[in-house]
């Protein structure tokens, strides 16, 4: 009978340890409250360490933490379609909303006005006069186009056709 208290204790901990487990705040990612007066914010996603962004948060400029191709980290600033240009910016008014759901649910708001851009990350190839970035840039501009063409052309239109006889794309589905 003495072992009957002692499987009790036992068992009633392990079914509490997971419930106290899931209590427990992640430290995987780090947030801190910024004073209300200050000019910039860095701000990461709980999805991805790679979704972190450093806010304006006068003016609404995102930047984004890169790394280089040396290893090192930058800050380079994203594109924001549409944003608000603010003439002379003396006051915070922009915030970063980021999801732990997915890192494609991060937005950029206005919190004067409401108007909010979803925040996309996008890499540009520039063409750096090099071999291989004349070659990428080739493959581009030869199979993105030719992907539209053989699309429409599987659609039947004859305009696209006729476009892919006259550039000799392989189609032997559709042109026989």
């Amino acid at each position: 009978m003495s072992r009957l208290p002692a499987l009790i204790l036992f068992i009633v901990a392990i079914s509490v340890t997971p419930a106290l487990a899931q209590d427990q705040p992640s430290d995987i990612h780090q947030s801190t409250t910024t004073p209300s007066g200050a000019r910039f914010e860095i701000v990461q996603s709980e999805v991805a360490a790679k979704w972190t962004f450093r806010l304006d948060r006068f003016a609404g400029h995102v930047f984004q933490l890169v790394r280089t191709t040396a290893g090192d980290y930058t800050w380079e600033e994203m594109t924001v379609a549409g944003r608000t240009v603010v003439a002379q910016p003396s006051r915070a008014r922009f915030q970063i909303f980021t999801s732990g759901i997915a890192a494609k649910f991060t937005f950029l708001i206005d919190g004067d006005t409401g108007k909010t851009w979803q925040l996309i990350a996008t890499k540009e190839t520039l063409a750096d006069g090099s071999q291989e970035a004349a070659h990428r840039l080739k493959r581009v501009l030869w199979n993105d186009p030719a992907t539209g063409v053989m699309r429409h052309a599987d659609a039947g239109y004859p305009v696209a056709l006729e476009c892919a006889r006259e550039h000799g794309l392989d189609l032997p589905g559709i042109q026989g």
